[in-house]
């Protein structure tokens, strides 16, 4: 059994595994960046959600030096 089944069951449980922890930290971003979160804990969305502040309130950080916008 642990010759045959194991090896052939491993994979699909490691990739059903890894796309449910990838599927909850993107809900708990969404969640946090519309402001559903916990307000004590610094999260990604909330990050997003700071940072999309002060991309709109300075008009000169897209244009900045660098490629692709030379």
């Amino acid at each position: 059994m642990q010759r045959g089944i194991l090896p052939n069951a491993l994979p699909p449980l490691i990739m059903a595994a890894s796309i449910t922890i990838a599927s909850a930290v993107l809900m708990e971003s969404t969640l946090s960046f519309m402001g559903q979160g916990d307000p004590n804990a610094m999260t990604w969305g909330d990050m997003i959600g700071i940072g999309r502040d002060h991309v709109r309130g300075n008009g000169s950080l897209p244009r900045s030096r660098g490629w692709p916008s030379c």
